[in-house]
């Protein structure tokens, strides 16, 4: 088992599954992936979380809760701040490329390109998006 640290979440891995630690609960939670949503990293957990009357709401079984517990003992987790890194400590492979680093997308029909991007965070492209015609200078183009 291996435990690390990424933006200030403590996360587990056993084989393939993943962990979340929820200081509410205190003790790990199962958790399907961890995404970029654009904005921020989200997990989905969603599976374990179907029905709020569950008595094993949020962990699925008695077997995994009695795992998420056992877990907490565990300790000297590895500090990761890339989140490249990151995603490749998870064993996640649906990683897409977005301009320079592989990103994994909380939801598959998140497809940015540049221009949406840009208005997603309200800014301008710094491109001069007219060019001169000719060799007209700026001055004559103005008026």
């Amino acid at each position: 088992m291996e435990v690390c640290i990424f933006r200030n979440s403590k996360y587990a891995k056993i084989d393939k599954h993943l962990f979340i630690y929820d200081q509410t609960w205190e003790s790990f939670r199962p958790i399907q992936k961890i995404g970029w949503d654009g904005n921020r990293f989200v997990t989905e957990d969603f599976v374990f979380k179907k029905n709020i009357f569950d008595p094993f709401y949020g962990y699925g079984s008695a077997e995994m809760k009695t795992l998420c517990q056992s877990l907490v003992e565990i300790s000297e987790p590895v500090l990761i701040e890339d989140p490249v890194a990151f995603w490749k400590w998870c064993g996640t492979t649906d990683a897409k490329w977005f301009k320079d680093r592989a990103v994994v997308f909380a939801k598959t029909c998140n497809n940015l390109d540049w221009r949406n991007y840009l208005s997603y965070l309200g800014s301008k492209h710094r491109t001069l998006r007219n060019a001169p015609r000719g060799r007209l200078t700026r001055r004559l183009v103005r008026k």
